[in-house]
């Protein structure tokens, strides 16, 4: 928290000290957050008008050559309007705020999935979820209570649709019971490679074949592979 709110106060120093500590997790990650620091400080150099200074910083940046090479040849472009100004070049996106916006949100992200951890609360996640799906819940509550099937089922007695910020895992749904895989029908892979839920496999056996449903190719059950997202 300490080192966002630097950041959002315009200190780099912190965050890419973090980065530094951090730096072989985030390679591994494929993260970008260290470059876009040491780019928005070069920017700032440029900015400030400090010519000898940002031609210096710009050997540091050549670390980042061989992934980011098309962003430091625009950067190094910044140098020949350092006397005019970047709100009129070429290159004047890279000064909007939006961008500083974007290195705050990526650090919280980077540094949450370090710790293992969310970056929004769970708790307001999980309330949202509810606050979503109650009224449409609330709407069959008596007609589902009445034909006494809710409980018999392991799931939700309808589609919720949460939106996109409520989902965390893949999700497959059986293209041929259309129902939702789960742990105890989980998602069978047969061998031409088409997908169907192993309760739509056991129905699809004939002896010891089962032919499959999007293709000519008849296999044996019994090499169908589990699928694990």
């Amino acid at each position: 928290h300490e080192i966002v709110t630097a950041l959002k106060a315009g200190n780099l120093a912190p965050a890419m000290q973090w980065c530094e500590t951090n730096r072989l997790e985030l390679k591994k990650r494929g993260s970008l957050i260290e470059f876009l620091l040491h780019r928005r400080h070069f920017i700032s150099l440029v900015q400030n008008k400090k010519t000898t200074e940002a031609l210096r910083y710009a050997k540091i940046l050549g670390q980042f050559s061989d992934t980011q090479k098309k962003q430091l040849q625009q950067l190094m472009g910044t140098l020949l309007f350092i006397n005019s100004g970047l709100e009129n070049s070429p290159y004047a996106y890279l000064i909007e705020e939006s961008h500083s916006m974007e290195i705050c949100d990526m650090l919280t992200k980077e540094a949450c999935s370090l710790l293992g951890l969310s970056k929004e609360s769970p708790l307001a996640i999980t309330v949202d979820a509810g606050c979503k799906a109650l009224p449409a819940l609330n709407a069959i509550k008596q007609v589902m209570e009445v034909k006494q099937l809710w409980e018999l089922k392991d799931e939700l007695p309808c589609e919720v649709e949460l939106g996109p910020s409520c989902q965390f895992h893949t999700l497959l749904a059986c293209p041929i019971l259309r129902a939702q895989c789960t742990k105890t029908n989980p998602p069978m892979r047969l061998e031409c490679g088409h997908v169907i839920s192993n309760d739509a496999l056991k129905r699809l056996t004939m002896s010891s074949k089962v032919k499959c449903p999007y293709c000519p190719q008849e296999t044996s059950p019994t090499n169908a592979r589990e699928l694990h997202f």
